[in-house]
């Protein structure tokens, strides 16, 4: 877990930007994460290690959506 925890905090902006787009829609990831608590759980550990100067402009909000709740 630690290697793929440091892969995600190194992501590019489109890296960031392709994991954030993967989640909305109709897509696999997507489907996982809106239909299992859990998945939707760990997807949002896994937005909060991605470092927030990295996400392009454009996916600025899907970030926020996406970071884990208080």
């Amino acid at each position: 877990m630690p290697a793929y925890n440091d892969m995600v905090k190194s992501f590019s902006p489109n890296e960031v930007k392709l994991m954030l787009g993967l989640a909305k829609g109709t897509t696999v990831i997507g489907n996982r994460v809106a239909s299992n608590s859990g998945c939707e759980k760990r997807f949002r550990s896994l937005v909060a290690l991605v470092d927030a100067k990295t996400v392009p402009t454009a996916a600025k909000a899907l970030h926020a959506k996406w970071l884990p709740k208080p």
